[in-house]
């Protein structure tokens, strides 16, 4: 069973969930830096954890392997995603993860007189601002890094459920 990876999995859940949208700086990078860790800490739990517990385990969690390695570079997520952001982060603390603001300005107000006499001025009109949370490189660029990560959590979950089914008896 591949209860160990579970727990981390389950861990990597919770960490994208305070990936909220007032996060910003250091809030956002150090909650990043623990999602993308955590993604990549399950496989390793699934390999020195899980695959230890039999040996049934440990061929079906060999068999696994074999297939995703020998299909690099696909799936994106896990090589694309999962593999490369942890190596980004831990190695070069550089983030393809970016978070910023767009500023919407109010619109442009004229006042205009009439006959002289100015008109009666406009009701004041405040801009607005959103936070915005996007992968700046990489095959998902573009895309809001929180849904990266779930996406990256769905893989896990298959994955783990395969091994499961191939070493159930």
């Amino acid at each position: 069973m591949t209860a160990k990876a579970r727990v981390v999995l389950e861990d990597c859940r919770q960490a994208i969930a305070e990936l909220t949208d007032d996060l910003q700086g250091a809030e956002w990078r150090l909650r990043w830096v623990t999602v993308v860790t955590l993604l990549r800490a399950v496989g390793h739990v699934l390999y020195y954890v899980d695959r230890q517990t039999s040996p049934v385990m440990q061929d079906a969690v060999d068999q696994a392997w074999s297939h995703v390695s020998g299909t690099k570079p696909r799936p994106e997520i896990l090589w694309g995603f999962i593999d490369e952001d942890r190596h980004a982060v831990i190695k070069e603390y550089r983030f393809t993860a970016g978070q910023g603001v767009k500023i919407f300005p109010p619109p442009l107000r004229l006042s205009a007189t009439f006959a002289g006499r100015p008109s009666l001025p406009s009701p004041i009109v405040e801009g607005r601002a959103e936070f915005v949370y996007e992968m700046g490189s990489g095959p998902f660029s573009g895309r809001d890094p929180r849904a990266v990560a779930r996406e990256a959590v769905d893989w896990w979950q298959e994955y783990l459920d395969a091994i499961d089914a191939a070493a159930s008896p």
